[in-house]
């Protein structure tokens, strides 16, 4: 558990997130409603505490803002029944049976939410579940039920079955014996459901989310992106990509397209292109999250997904409004592109629709001694909340000298005399960044120098097999740096002027670094500028950039971030191939992979949706180039089409006698011979 008024970069640390229980032996929804109640006594009660920047005694209030997790847990919470039902939204009462969602009507319904789902009507539902388990024929109605409304309490599931089965047996008639009548059938039954009620009321017993104070369930339960985007709807188009390029013999040549992608300030890890096409059918997440950024530069329809993967991913938003209205537009254009390119899909994969802590618990657990590992993993938790309250200098109530209280001196300057300490309790301490003290990737364009003592001269560096090398020193008047005027105005990505940013004239290549012997910092970097274009790119919906003849010399702090640019191969019609070394940590092997060569040119296109730096970037497109233009018009069109093409596939399978999908019948499991065990060896005599 969070504190939601925490700012956001402080949510996710380790200090940050409260442990609240554990049992291996109790469901999830138990365990919720034990939290609900403890919730609720805390609102009833309020928390007093001690303000320690107004030196007061304050009171707080608690609710639950939002729950987090994947798509069933979330469905659970909610009562829902799940993907896999004709309304399977948890939000809204979007969808129909297969039929309905395949008519005109019914598959333009999808790209719109329904009816949003309250919890009153939820419960009310699940209380009209309970009244017809108690009629004859309770299973048919029950199933009829959850069909229709999508609702299905995981609490008090256990309790519908029991009571269903126990009709069963009383409405069973054998051999000889009279049916019971229906009142002493339904008595028994009532008196069953008291039974499993344990005194309490049905409405004390369902899912408690339904009757949180001040929280929607329904509302609250906010899409998880992983699971959803990612290992969804990225997914699903990552499999129809590869059956193509199978389909037309083209998987070597888009492996060989990936492995010409310049990576470069994408901060993408998982990029390896032998990997991915291996392994094709067995990627995760950090895969998919790796592909989006660059796929767009290798085939055009991936745009759309590319710039939604950014959108969902961001971090700081500065105006919510403006953010919201570009998220919808851009779902909005994936679906509508969706429909253009796989219609069926966004009826048999519901998550397209739900677009519009573990290492510290390891580590508690593996300190057990096992007997009682749930409880020793509170008392842990417990005890570690404790001492981060106390060593961080927070206030307690002493009742005996009735005055609010904290550690000493000695206590609270102990962790800055322990460092070794503070990182165990996950106390994240940021340091500034030092400028010009940077790990610098040596490529073979760029020439290395730095300052030789009391010379006044430069020592150049070259470049062999990819790392630097001395050479004989050379004068400054040989640099490239003292040929062009310093002190010009910053060109890379974002300019600091007396501590506040300013416009931004081009991005830049670095053509030198002028190192400091002495202090072994970067002096100065000598920049060759782009330009931008004066429109997006027609087919990839991206800024164009020129190289130009113009360099300057910028100080390194004026630097901020590095962008991915890769070649415009659609202009320069790239269509050779070479053959390089394979590297493996590092090093060279004798292994060779094909790659496209690049031909000579001077226009280049920007990554505007690489997830790394995407703030930074974004800020120094030209207004004019950041509005991405709708893939899709006429989406009324598209829609109707689409719905159109799936009823002909439909009709078509009717008339030449094939069976839908969902109903074919299961294959006859053929039984397996049975293993004559071996007799046991006789002991010797």
């Amino acid at each position: 558990m969070s504190n939601a008024n925490l700012p956001c970069e402080m949510l996710e640390k380790e200090f940050c997130i409260r442990f609240v229980t554990l049992s291996p032996h109790t469901a999830p929804m138990e365990m919720m409603s034990a939290m609900q109640e403890s919730i609720r006594k805390a609102m009833e009660s309020g928390v007093f505490t001690w303000d320690y920047k107004d030196e007061e005694e304050v009171m707080l209030e608690l609710y639950g803002l939002f729950l987090s997790g994947d798509n069933p847990m979330q469905a659970g919470e909610c009562s829902c029944a799940g993907l896999h039902c004709n309304y399977f939204c948890r939000t809204c009462e979007v969808g129909e049976n297969k039929e309905y969602k395949e008519s005109d009507e019914g598959y333009k319904s999808i790209f719109e939410p329904g009816k949003l789902r309250t919890p009153a009507a939820t419960a009310e539902e699940i209380h009209a579940q309970f009244s017809s388990v108690l009629a004859l024929g309770a299973t048919d109605k029950i199933k009829k039920s959850v069909t229709s409304s999508g609702m299905k309490d995981m609490t008090t599931g256990y309790i519908l079955e029991t009571v269903i089965e126990l009709g069963k047996k009383l409405h069973k008639r054998g051999a000889g014996v009279q049916a019971k009548p229906e009142a002493e059938v339904k008595a028994i039954l009532e008196k069953q459901l008291e039974d499993l009620l344990r005194g309490s009321t049905l409405k004390d017993t369902i899912n408690p989310l339904l009757g949180m104070e001040g929280f929607n369930v329904h509302q609250d339960t906010p899409t998880e992106i992983l699971h959803t985007v990612l290992l969804g709807v990225v997914k699903y188009f990552w499999g129809q990509l590869v059956y193509l390029l199978k389909k037309a013999k083209l998987l070597d040549v888009f492996q060989m397209r990936l492995n010409s992608i310049k990576k470069a300030g994408l901060n993408a890890p998982c990029l390896n292109a032998e990997y991915i096409c291996h392994y094709k059918g067995g990627l995760i997440g950090k895969h998919f999250k790796s592909l989006v950024q660059v796929m767009l530069t290798v085939l055009d329809g991936w745009t759309c997904i590319g710039e939604l993967i950014v959108y969902v991913w961001h971090t700081e938003i500065d105006d919510i409004e403006i953010y919201l209205t570009k998220l919808s537009q851009t779902i909005e254009d994936f679906l509508n592109v969706t429909a253009k390119c796989a219609p069926s899909i966004l009826i048999l994969k519901p998550k397209f629709h739900f677009l519009s802590f573990n290492h510290v618990f390891r580590l508690a657990c593996i300190h057990s001694n096992q007997q009682g590992p749930s409880q020793d993993t509170c008392k842990v938790f417990a005890r570690q909340d404790i001492i981060k309250h106390v060593a961080m200098g927070g206030y307690r109530f002493d009742s005996v000298r009735k005055k609010w209280v904290q550690a000493g001196d000695v206590v609270l300057n102990y962790l800055n005399k322990h460092p070794e300490q503070v990182q165990l309790l996950g106390i994240h301490i940021q340091e500034p960044p030092v400028t010009g003290n940077v790990f610098i990737e040596y490529q073979a364009s760029w020439i290395v120098t730095s300052t030789t003592i009391g010379t006044g001269q430069l020592k150049k560096v070259a470049i062999e097999d990819g790392w630097p090398a001395a050479a004989k020193p050379v004068m400054w008047i040989a640099t490239r740096c003292t040929k062009l005027k310093l002190s010009q105005p910053a060109c890379v990505l974002l300019i600091l002027s007396n501590g506040k940013k300013v416009s931004l004239e081009a991005i830049g290549r670095i053509r030198e670094i002028l190192i400091s012997d002495s202090h072994k910092a970067v002096n100065h970097v000598a920049i060759q500028k782009f330009t931008f274009g004066p429109v997006l790119h027609p087919i990839l919906h991206l800024p164009t950039l020129e190289l130009t003849e113009q360099e300057v010399v910028i100080s390194p702090q004026e630097i901020i971030c590095i962008v991915n640019i890769q070649h415009d191969c659609i202009k320069s019609l790239c269509t050779d191939t070479s053959q390089c070394r394979i590297h493996q940590e590092q090093n060279e092997t004798a292994r060779m992979k094909s790659i496209i060569q690049h031909k000579s040119s001077l226009f280049y296109l920007l990554n505007a949706y690489s997830i790394h730096n995407y703030a930074q970037i974004r800020s120094v497109i030209p207004p004019s180039l950041c509005m991405t233009p709708p893939r899709v018009n006429n989406a009324a069109e598209v829609h109707l089409a689409a719905a159109h093409q799936i009823q002909e596939k439909k009709a078509v399978k009717k008339s030449a006698g094939v069976p839908a999908v969902f109903n074919r019948p299961a294959p006859k499991r053929t039984k397996k011979p049975q293993k004559v065990k071996a007799p046991p060896p006789q002991s010797n005599p």
